[in-house]
């Protein structure tokens, strides 16, 4: 919501209309006929969080066959489509996380890994990058999980509260994606010695007043506003370059 109100502002200041919109996640039908209606709108641009998925895959390809330009916010699509992507270096993200972790574990315990699923490719690379460096300098951790919570509060709820259980002498959680009031939820109700350090992505309001209290160890962050501002450049930049075909 507040990368959608900083993308209107900037819209504005840079004389972009710019309609935000939302819809359901990790649904790829729903993000599918989402773009399709955008398409009938005939906009000079589109960009949008990718679901990694066949048909989002295809109907991209309609809007860039229609003259549309099409830029990914934070997660891609197959390289094939030549869609550039607004975002960090994921791979890069997930490394410096499992640094991070490394340290807060002091490299030993058992870790969680916890993401939106396998639709998002920000998070496949994201979990790529954490497991390369904990193999490499923090070989005594051990990674025991790797679950979706379906980027949700109460998803993730009840996946860490399971791996908790299952694990109580547990020593740490990387939250590749969205969700951490239902990661922190369960730390609270099942590790009483604050035992469990959580790295998450993102800053806002909630998660700082986390790190602030010590309930969250790190959190791995990108600027929304110098984000949103690339989101129109790379519009401008895609809107130059697209022709409808004939």
């Amino acid at each position: 919501t507040l990368f959608g109100e900083i993308l209107e502002s900037l819209g504005v200041e840079n004389s972009v209309d710019i309609k935000v919109s939302f819809v359901e996640i990790m649904d790829p039908l729903a993000l599918t006929s989402h773009l399709r209606e955008v398409k009938r709108r005939k906009p000079s641009g589109v960009a949008f969080v990718a679901v990694d998925e066949a048909t989002v895959s295809d109907v991209v390809n309609e809007l860039i066959n229609h003259g549309i330009a099409v830029v990914c916010i934070s997660s891609g699509l197959d390289s094939s489509l030549a869609v550039p992507v607004v975002g960090i270096d994921n791979r890069a993200a997930g490394r410096t996380a499992g640094n991070l972790l490394g340290l807060f574990t002091r490299g030993k315990g058992k870790i969680g890994l916890i993401w939106g699923g396998e639709l998002y490719r920000s998070h496949e690379l994201r979990e790529m990058g954490f497991r390369s460096i904990i193999r490499k300098e923090y070989p005594q951790l051990d990674i025991l999980d790797l679950v979706s919570g379906g980027d949700d509060n109460h998803g993730n709820y009840l996946q860490v509260r399971e791996f908790l259980a299952n694990h109580p002498d547990a020593s740490g959680i990387y939250s590749v994606g969205s969700g951490y009031v239902g990661v922190i939820k369960a730390i609270d109700e099942l590790d009483k010695n604050g035992s469990v350090s959580v790295i998450a992505h993102n800053l806002c309001d909630g998660k700082r007043k986390l790190l602030m209290s010590g309930k969250i160890s790190g959190v791995i962050h990108y600027n929304p506003d110098t984000a949103a501002q690339l989101v129109i450049s790379a519009l401008k930049s895609q809107t130059n370059k697209r022709k409808p075909r004939n």
